[in-house]
């Protein structure tokens, strides 16, 4: 077998902005982030970006930030088939100035829809998603947390 490789860092962010936006999990549109404990209540996420936005969208909102990759990686002797080694970074950005908790919140909303969880993307098997770096740092608008995804990704054969 022909191993093919592949950095599939669009068919994740896609997949991954479509978790994020699904209704049923609560975190993005235009009211309080659902099961929020803190007053005044967190917000949904207003928008996703996949770069940085020119304008000054609503907080609270979120952009797909540095990638890296590596064909293969490890999965061709783990898994026998081509995949990808990827680190993604998204942010959060809340104009929250005295209180990370929205940030923290939000943060705590994404390893729970992602963190060891299979994520479906067309064209490849995503095995799980490690949360790996959570950082929450103050921001001239607020407050930015700082998530690192570390997927794990083989290729899905033909």
């Amino acid at each position: 077998m022909t191993l093919i490789y592949r950095v599939p860092f669009y068919p994740f962010r896609k997949a991954a902005s479509s978790r994020i936006k699904d209704p049923s999990n609560g975190l993005f549109g235009t009211g309080d982030l659902v099961g929020t404990a803190s007053t005044p209540p967190s917000q949904q996420l207003r928008a996703i970006y996949d770069a940085r936005t020119a304008s000054a969208p609503p907080l609270p909102y979120s952009v797909w930030g540095a990638k890296t990759g590596t064909p293969d990686g490890d999965q061709s002797t783990t898994f026998g088939a081509a995949g990808a080694a990827l680190t993604i970074t998204h942010h959060v950005f809340s104009s929250w100035m005295t209180s990370t908790t929205e940030c923290d919140e939000i943060c705590d909303r994404y390893v729970q829809l992602f963190h060891h969880q299979p994520l479906v993307m067309s064209g490849f098997t995503t095995l799980l998603v490690d949360c790996q770096v959570i950082d929450i740092v103050p921001d001239p608008v607020g407050q930015h947390g700082i998530i690192e995804f570390r997927p794990l990704i083989q290729v899905t054969p033909a």
